[in-house]
């Protein structure tokens, strides 16, 4: 038995150690596969929860992303004629400009990505700081990174608590981010696998957002396509309710509300 626990105690050893990257390579390896992006559409199904379960309370909406312009618009509609929220702006120069979720699975520019996971305290180290460790144990003491499985999946893990960021380990895709928002109330989005694959980019079939671990928003998607040519983008917006949107009752005016915060 004493050798028994020797051999189980030495084959451990590896895994304590195991390389891990650094967290700032992470996110530098999830926006370097959106680099040759040029443009994108993105229609999605947005179903409302209550108590957990799924209500009938839902609405489309339609990205279109056109990244040389640097140009978004987020068009919400009950159906194909009726819209009832709209956005149009810039595709950000800053973290503020576009929805954190937004951001991870479309954002190409790891600096700002970056600021955007440490907006929600998710602990990104920079070089900088990393490279001055005195030693290898320092080094792996200020980062708070660790190797773990997410359901049938292998996956970085970068931050502990409340705040934590796991991407699959062999592509670097997105599949949960936790953190709390300004109130200290707790956030998680959950992201499908597999991925759907076109062209140049990567997106989740599905999105689940929970609010203190309560499932609150499914967020389905119909059809993606990358690099699409003559995107046909609103003349003017009115960045915000439409005249028909203005009439929405009070769970569709939330979900909205919800939506725009933290995925468009």
């Amino acid at each position: 038995m004493k050798y028994l626990a020797t051999a189980v105690a030495t084959l451990m050893i590896p895994l304590a150690h195991a390389y891990i990257p650094r967290s700032g390579f992470q996110v530098e390896q999830l926006a370097k596969q959106k680099n040759v992006l040029q443009s994108l559409s993105i229609d999605s199904l947005v179903i409302l929860y209550r108590d957990g379960q799924p209500t009938d309370t839902k609405f489309f909406e339609r990205t279109l992303v056109d990244f040389k312009e640097r140009k978004i618009q987020s068009v919400a509609m009950l159906d194909a004629s009726k819209r009832i929220y709209e956005i149009q702006r810039k595709v950000k120069l800053t973290s503020s400009l576009a929805a954190p979720l937004f951001e991870l699975l479309l954002d190409r520019d790891a600096s700002s990505l970056k600021v955007t996971l440490l907006n929600l305290g998710i602990p990104i180290r920079s070089e900088f700081e990393l490279d001055r460790a005195k030693s290898e144990e320092e080094r792996r003491s200020m980062e708070k990174t660790n190797l773990k499985r997410w359901k049938d999946r292998q996956s970085w893990v970068i931050g502990e608590g409340a705040s934590q960021f796991w991407l699959e380990k062999s592509s670097f895709l997105p599949l949960r981010l936790l953190w709390k928002d300004g109130k200290g109330v707790r956030w998680e989005a959950e992201f499908g696998m597999p991925y759907l694959y076109r062209d140049n980019l990567s997106y989740p079939p599905t999105i689940w957002i929970r609010r203190e671990d309560q499932l609150v928003m499914e967020i389905r998607t119909q059809t993606v396509d990358a690099d699409v040519k003559g995107l046909k983008f609103l003349p003017k917006s009115l960045n915000g309710f439409t005249h028909e949107g203005q009439s929405v009752d009070e769970d569709l005016r939330k979900g909205l509300g919800l939506y725009y915060r933290w995925v468009r």
